[in-house]
């Protein structure tokens, strides 16, 4: 039976793409990144997966699934996730989630390679969230994101 290799990523290292944009941004121990923004705009955030290094050059790491944890107001409003090893796109998933817990394990079929130490590149994970206009501001926390490699 192959090994099996699951990463967890805290999501107090989500990094903004664009902090000016944020009204609010705390990155906390106990929740994670706190974002938030005026209605009208968006924002990448992107969460860092690690990955488990390939030793040998025949080796094939199947990336198996990502997960992602969440919180949205009703004016926060997750509609696409990206997964990039590196600068290449490799996943690519349009979502619709607001107002909600987001607690989601996305599988990733036919996505395979060599990853880790010897490709040089590693794994983020990317959000793109939309901030609508209302009140409250918009508000969205980064909980954590993980993969699983086998």
């Amino acid at each position: 039976m192959a090994q099996r290799f699951d990463y967890w990523t805290h999501g107090i290292a989500t990094i903004l793409e664009s902090p000016e944009l944020a009204q609010l941004a705390q990155h906390r121990s106990d929740l994670g990144t706190v974002v938030e923004q005026i209605g009208g705009t968006s924002g990448w955030f992107h969460i860092p997966i690690p990955t488990p290094s390939v030793l040998a050059d025949d080796t094939t790491i199947n990336f198996l699934f990502f997960a992602l944890v969440a919180t949205l107001n009703d004016n926060a409003k997750v509609d696409l996730i990206h997964v990039r090893r590196g600068k290449d796109l490799i996943f690519s998933k349009n979502v619709a989630f607001i107002g909600t817990t987001v607690n989601q394990v996305i599988e990733t079929p036919d996505v395979s390679t060599s990853i880790g130490a010897t490709s040089g590149a590693g794994i983020t994970l990317s959000i793109h969230t939309q901030f609508l206009t209302g009140t409250p501001r918009g508000r969205v926390e980064f909980h954590g994101a993980g993969a699983a490699f086998a």
